[in-house]
């Protein structure tokens, strides 16, 4: 065995082996370059002389360099298996027999060679959704993926959302199914769902819920009450709104009562008014009634503070001589005498001195007007008294 240089046009040379059997060459090997004619010098050797041959050679492949070296058997002249080492793996051609063989590449299966910047070479593993062999690498198929060093397209399989048996045979996930990726599909859990091509379930709506250890232990759980839960989130009801379980909608949560809505939050509601909850915008307490803040029922309307009814529709003012606290009561006044109740009266402290004119006896009788002639009455009279120059009878 001797070593002898192939030169390729360009100015690159190459330094394969051959094999000498019984004085003669029988393989030869040229690495294949691009894809174009090239002079290469073959060297021959027998038993009797050195000869020379000048010839064109058809390149064909990717570029190689030097530096890398190759190591392959093929077969020699009697039929025996010998190794051969070259330029670099690749695609090397005997231009004795006219037979092409295969290197080993510098790096092996699932890397792939890399130049760094100070011009070395280093192996690095095939990237993600890649393999790599013979220096090369190569994309998976479509919709399929492979962990860092796949050596084969074999190893690549279905990304997530997608199954098949096969590289080749990959299909979307069916709806109302998870597929995590190869060949796996299950059905999604209770009260989940998913769209077609999905790798994973969401709780449906109104639901919520978490997975432990992967899609396939996704739990989902009825919303819980003054919460909504859309898109396998939960979100709390606002102050003072409240919404029943399983609600979806931000709209689900309403007001409780005594309260109102605006700019989607729940308002205690006003002195003198009502609010059932949930929509329903503040009521007007009817007549003269009124309310204390944040009631929600008419029947929590009381007559206002001098008058008096049966209920909040009928309210009435307080009749003179009397006083009235308010809702349904009437109080007897007990005036001192000379001193009235008047209408509307809300307690003892509104009697008022009787006004000139009338006479007021007191207790809870109304002030009675004077209009006995030859009598007057001046402001705080308890009775009419005669007038100046008049004698009783």
């Amino acid at each position: 065995r001797m070593q002898i240089s192939v030169a390729r046009g360009g100015g690159e040379t190459y330094t394969p082996f051959v094999s000498v059997d019984s004085g003669s060459a029988s393989v030869l090997y040229v690495p294949l370059n691009r894809k174009k004619w090239s002079r290469a010098l073959v060297v021959g050797c027998s038993a009797f002389a050195l000869t020379a041959l000048v010839g064109w050679v058809l390149l064909a492949g990717q570029s190689s360099d030097s530096s890398f070296m190759f190591e392959t058997e093929a077969e020699s002249k009697d039929g025996s298996m010998e190794k051969y080492k070259g330029a670099m793996g690749g695609v090397y051609y005997n231009v004795f027999t006219g037979k092409t063989v295969k290197g080993s590449s510098y790096c092996s299966a699932g890397s792939f060679r890399r130049k760094n910047d100070e011009g070395r070479f280093s192996c690095i593993d095939c990237p993600v959704g890649q393999w790599c062999d013979d220096d090369q690498v190569h994309p998976c198929p479509d919709s399929t993926t492979s962990t860092f060093g796949a050596q084969d397209e074999s190893q690549c399989v279905c990304k997530p959302g997608f199954f098949g048996d096969s590289p080749k045979a990959c299909k979307p996930c069916p709806a109302g199914s998870f597929c995590p990726g190869g060949s796996v599909v299950q059905a999604c859990p209770s009260h989940s769902h998913s769209i077609a091509g999905g790798a994973s379930c969401n709780c449906d709506e109104g639901y919520t819920g978490y997975a432990f250890s992967g899609p396939g232990s996704l739990v989902c759980r009825r919303c819980p009450p003054n919460t909504f839960c859309s898109g396998n989130i939960m979100t709390n009801c606002t102050e003072n709104a409240f919404a029943p379980s399983g609600s979806k909608l931000a709209a689900d949560c309403q007001c409780a009562k005594g309260y109102y809505a605006i700019d989607g939050v729940c308002e205690g509601c006003e002195e003198g008014k009502f609010c059932p909850g949930k929509d329903t915008p503040p009521q007007p307490c009817p007549g003269q009634s009124s309310s204390p803040p944040r009631s929600f029922k008419e029947s929590d309307c009381r007559c206002r503070v001098g008058y008096h009814g049966a209920d909040p529709a009928s309210c009435v003012e307080c009749e003179p001589g009397y006083f009235c606290i308010g809702g349904t009561n009437r109080d007897a006044g007990a005036a001192a005498p000379g001193s009235y109740f008047p209408a509307g009266s809300s307690g003892g402290s509104d009697s008022a001195l009787c006004p000139m004119g009338y006479m007021c006896p007191g207790g809870h009788r109304d002030k009675v007007p004077c209009v006995t002639p030859g009598m007057y009455c001046p402001k705080g009279a308890v009775r009419a008294r005669f007038c100046p120059g008049n004698t009783p009878p």
